[in-house]
């Protein structure tokens, strides 16, 4: 938020509203500037080092440059600080897979699962527990936790047609009949 000067737009759950600390960077900035940027939030949170928020940007941050070693650093920082946010573990899960060839397995899958205990509505948390179960071939688990997480997202948002297109493979795959996402919604469907 350093360079945005909105912190409360760039919560730790701000990918449930639909936005993220790097997506929500202006789009004229160009690679050097948004590496300045990120530097220059590194060293303020030297001086502030129990800045939890500012951690949670930085780690995403750096997850969305590539630079997994030190999104993890940064993480490791915010569960320090809050322990219960179920959003950052989810976050450690996400980086560590993708730094591992997108794979799920081992660690990442207990971070999951921990965020899930957390918050059992977290939606990056269920996205990733519905790959976990599909990668697996339990298509009907990864429609439940798909649809579970629908219930979350913006309809309409990049998130939610994401996870519509996997909830409808995800249907297919396990013989269940498709739905609509608002009639799932309301219905209930996933609980």
């Amino acid at each position: 938020y350093a360079w945005l000067g909105n912190p409360a737009g760039l919560s730790a759950d701000s990918t449930v509203a639909g936005t993220d600390s790097a997506d929500s960077l202006p789009h004229a900035t160009d690679p050097t500037q948004i590496e300045a940027m990120i530097d220059r939030l590194a060293q303020r949170l030297k001086t502030a080092p129990d800045d939890a928020e500012g951690w949670a940007i930085l780690g995403r941050s750096y997850s969305k440059l590539g630079r997994y070693a030190e999104a993890l650093q940064a993480y490791k920082k915010v569960i320090e600080l809050r322990p219960q946010d179920a959003q950052v573990y989810a976050y450690i899960a996400d980086a560590i897979a993708t730094d591992n060839g997108n794979r799920l397995d081992g660690e990442p899958e207990k971070l999951i699962a921990k965020a899930l205990t957390l918050d059992p509505d977290n939606v990056k948390a269920l996205d990733l527990s519905g790959t976990i179960a599909f990668d697996r071939g339990d298509a009907a688990t990864a429609t439940r936790q798909w649809e579970h997480a629908l219930r979350g997202v913006e309809p309409g948002s990049a998130m939610a047609t994401q996870l519509q297109g996997a909830l409808k493979e995800a249907q297919q795959l396990a013989g269940l009949p498709p739905q609509p996402a608002a009639s799932a919604a309301v219905a209930g469907i996933g609980k």
